[in-house]
């Protein structure tokens, strides 16, 4: 189904249900990041059969996407997107990214992916903008996780935070996985091979904890001096990179430190299996892909011990306290110092990566859609108007 056919066609001559889903992040030019990649993975072989929809814009894709309305996608996803559901009446509706229209057709199942619940968190320091922009953002989630028939999340410790808030919700965990290029097995870059550079991929929002995490590098490369590993940083845009000039002088590192461009998959597996290790100093994650990344290319992974870091990492990680920059330093300083340290993490790393591996986590999400149909739909579904 090309982007221009009928949005009242349907081409899933296999699946039982009619599903539409949410295509931002399939059409986005970023699409290979984050919950992108997510929604890749769990349409999995049906993404050819069940019907996209977008915001209005030039994207090609030779997906079946429907493309349509606003191009903000803000006002597209509670105006644009309620009446091309009411449109086409699916059976199901997926929504990829935390929120969903607060209307929607009753006979239609909310099916909800919440990643986590970080907006939810309280954070000091911050504008009202963002203030205002939490509170909108929090109570959306809140609305669309009681509409939905069920939630789909990343992890375990997702899963729990949403029952915390919300215990009537149904929620089902299918995690997040890498596509198989990442693996690199006995393939690996040795530790002592690597070029001298830490890797943060990261943002600039608060969770991430990044100044926190500069803070810590500057306190690591004071104690080592000039045999330290740079900090390459991936994720920060040029503008957010040149307003964090001014505190890596502060700091002393700005020498150091070296902002990447937007990068492709391919570029950034280069750059993971060079690296001397991984930094993710963040105060909370749904799952945390970059580690996954790490340790399926053979490299090392500091991290912080918070959320659900020690899930996906396992035994792998050398873990911190993200609260304490002191602590921080003190095991990258331990850690890349130490060349059979860093071997023993990169070998239970390529191990533990396997356990989120395409083809398991893959069979997950088959049986998830195999039994979708056969669910108890009495849980309430949406509002007519």
């Amino acid at each position: 189904m090309p982007a221009n056919r009928s949005t009242t066609a349907w081409i899933s001559e296999t699946y039982p249900l009619r599903v539409t889903y949410d295509a931002q992040a399939v059409v986005a030019p970023d699409q290979h990041i984050g919950k992108g990649i997510h929604l890749r993975n769990l349409l999995g072989s049906h993404i050819e059969q069940f019907v996209g929809i977008a915001p209005g814009g030039k994207q090609e894709s030779s997906l079946p996407i429907v493309q349509s309305g606003f191009s903000n996608y803000l006002i597209w996803q509670q105006t644009s997107l309620p009446l091309m559901l009411f449109s086409l009446r699916p059976d199901v509706f997926v929504a990829p990214f935390n929120t969903a229209p607060l209307l929607f057709p009753k006979r239609t199942k909310l099916l909800l992916i919440v990643h986590d619940l970080i907006t939810f968190e309280q954070y000091r320091n911050v504008g009202i903008r963002f203030r205002l922009l939490l509170r909108y953002w929090r109570s959306l989630t809140s609305t669309s996780i009681r509409h939905a028939f069920m939630v789909i999340t990343v992890s375990e410790y997702s899963r729990e935070q949403i029952l915390q808030r919300f215990p009537k919700a149904r929620v089902v965990v299918l995690p997040n996985s890498i596509s198989e290029s990442w693996y690199v097995r006995q393939n690996a870059t040795s530790v002592r091979d690597r070029e001298n550079y830490i890797l943060m991929v990261s943002a600039m929002s608060p969770h991430k904890n990044i100044q926190r995490g500069l803070q810590a590098y500057s306190a690591y490369v004071s104690d080592v001096g000039l045999s330290c590993a740079d900090l390459r940083v991936v994720g920060i845009s040029k503008t957010n990179a040149a307003n964090l000039q001014p505190r890596l002088r502060e700091l002393g590192i700005s020498d150091r430190v070296h902002f990447m461009p937007y990068l492709s998959e391919l570029e950034l597996q280069r750059l993971y299996r060079r690296a001397k290790a991984l930094f993710i100093p963040s105060l909370m994650e749904g799952f945390g892909i970059p580690v996954l990344e790490a340790m399926a290319s053979g490299t090392p992974v500091i991290s912080s011990s918070a959320t659900s870091l020690p899930e996906v990492g396992g035994s792998a990680p050398e873990y911190c306290d993200p609260y304490d920059a002191t602590d921080i330093c003190r095991v990258l300083t331990r850690v890349l110092a130490d060349d059979d340290l860093r071997a023993g993490m990169a070998e239970r790393g390529l191990s533990q990566a396997e356990t989120f591996h395409p083809h398991i986590v893959q069979n997950q999400i088959n049986r998830f859609w195999a039994d979708l149909p056969n669910l108890n739909s009495s849980t309430p579904l949406g509002i007519d108007r």
